[in-house]
């Protein structure tokens, strides 16, 4: 089959739904379809590129305003690139992508992955809402990530009769022996771990407030906007003997913090945080999750019980105690580490749903 796949951006850039579509596209290119994929540039002319054997096409846009890029000339690529497809793939949120859809109206069947409803520009989403339900009533096929996704969503209730939720996956996994010594030579045997952008709502500052009462290391990775805030939270708390900051790790080094590390936390606090990719790269080198009590895919993964803790939303007190709890009990800590890798690998398989439903629309046409 021919598949085009719809997002804002692409890899190099480097984002949670970013990293979902390169996985796929490879995935679908390894079962032998064609696959292109149609973005819009972070800023600048049009560009097609062959990234890892696809064909990108990335449209001239103005820049990027409210994290969603301006490009004018979208909906003509899309016009054009239609006629190619079989089927198309649109991932959401894509305010672009949905208004391109409409202006252009191609005949492709087309599959929509949800990934989580548009949280905090509540203006444009005023204006927006009416375009977003008169696209969801032409999709064939509504994927969110999860049940829990589906029924917290402000918009997918409307549409049940179309969703058909799909699990993420692991989409980077090492299979080779990781070198920690140099990690728990510095830090200690007692490491707490964050990898993720410097958001408002990953709550990062929840898991600082509850470092205060814990006798560990906490390592954060990552960057973004709240990096200077969060470097000047921890020196005026006095956190900087057991906070540290690490902006520059590689994806190859990374493995090896999740591996050093004993417990990861994804302290994140709004329904932005729809699934937490993190949590599944974390669980499958055999470190167990704590996370608030999100009604999204985070609860979703962390079950609460076999996989990590799962604890009441903003609870600072309770994330304290959840974090020692399992530093004091490692034997918690191994079995929750063991569930953990063995639910991610039995993921995999997942994937070939996809192949499925597009077989089934294609039979459909």
């Amino acid at each position: 089959m021919k598949i085009l796949l719809l997002n804002k951006l692409y890899f190099p850039h480097i984002g949670g739904i970013e990293k979902v579509v390169e996985s796929l596209t490879l995935f679908l290119k390894d079962k032998g379809h064609s696959v292109k994929v149609l973005v819009a540039n972070k800023k600048g002319p049009t560009k097609i590129e062959n990234i890892r054997g696809i064909e990108v096409i990335k449209t001239f846009s103005l820049g990027i305003y409210f994290s969603m890029p301006v490009s004018f000339s979208y909906p003509v690529y899309l016009k054009r690139v239609s006629r190619w497809a079989d089927i198309l793939h649109i991932h959401l949120p894509f305010p672009l992508g949905v208004l391109s859809y409409l202006i252009v109206r191609p005949k492709n069947p087309i599959v929509v992955t949800w990934h989580s409803d548009i949280v905090r520009q509540k203006l444009f989403l005023f204006f927006y809402k009416w375009f977003l339900f008169r696209f969801l009533e032409k999709v064939d096929v509504i994927i969110p990530t999860t049940y829990n996704l589906a029924y917290t969503s402000s918009f997918l209730p409307y549409f049940l009769d179309k969703v058909f939720p799909i699990p993420l996956w692991l989409t980077n996994k090492v299979n080779r022996v990781l070198d920690t010594s140099y990690i728990k030579e510095r830090y200690g045997d007692r490491i707490i771990l964050f990898v993720g952008r410097f958001v408002y709502y990953k709550g990062i500052y929840h898991l600082l407030e509850a470092m205060k009462g814990v006798e560990g290391i906490c390592i954060l990775i990552g960057n973004g906007k709240e990096i200077s805030n969060i470097k000047k939270f921890i020196k005026d708390n006095k956190l900087s003997h057991k906070v540290f900051i690490l902006t520059n790790v590689t994806d190859e080094e990374l493995p090896n913090y999740y591996q050093a590390a004993d417990i990861f936390v994804l302290p994140s606090i709004y329904k932005s945080e729809a699934f937490g990719l993190v949590l599944l790269e974390a669980m499958y080198y055999n470190t167990p999750i704590i996370t608030f009590d999100l009604p999204t895919g985070v609860s979703f993964v962390n079950d609460g019980k076999t996989r990590g803790i799962r604890i009441p939303l903003g609870n600072v007190n309770a994330l304290k105690l959840a974090i020692n709890r399992l530093l004091n009990n490692k034997t918690d800590l191994r079995k929750k580490g063991i569930y953990g890798k063995r639910w991610v690998e039995n993921l995999e398989e997942k994937k070939l749903d996809y192949i499925k439903l597009y077989k089934y629309l294609e039979r459909k046409r």
